[in-house]
């Protein structure tokens, strides 16, 4: 089976070849899928964003706080401080991807 990508592709190849003959189902179709995904994304976003401020009110700091003092070696490596670490990036990359998605809307 395909993968997602490469659906996505093929798509891209059949609408570059002749963008006139895209029927307008289709574009309605993209955009329910992307808003779809921004959707998804953002219970994800919700679930990190809650996971942060349980972090930061357990330990009384900021992430950005926390961020400087971890980058600099000066909380250890203890389990929660790897997790909250994890966490921000993870919130990083998805906020990344939802800018992606969301450029690819029109509206």
């Amino acid at each position: 089976m395909s993968s997602a990508l490469e659906k996505m592709r093929k798509l891209e190849k059949y609408i570059v070849a002749d963008p006139a003959a895209v029927d307008p189902v289709l574009e309605l179709t993209l955009d329910k899928l992307l808003a779809r995904e921004i959707s998804r994304a953002n219970i994800q976003k919700e679930t990190l964003v809650a996971q942060i401020a349980e972090f930061e009110e357990q330990y009384n700091l900021s992430s950005d706080t926390f961020q400087s003092q971890f980058q600099s070696g000066k909380l250890g490596d203890d389990v929660d401080f790897i997790e909250w670490a994890a966490t921000l990036e993870m919130l990083q990359d998805l906020n990344e991807r939802l800018t992606a998605l969301k450029s690819g809307l029109e509206k």
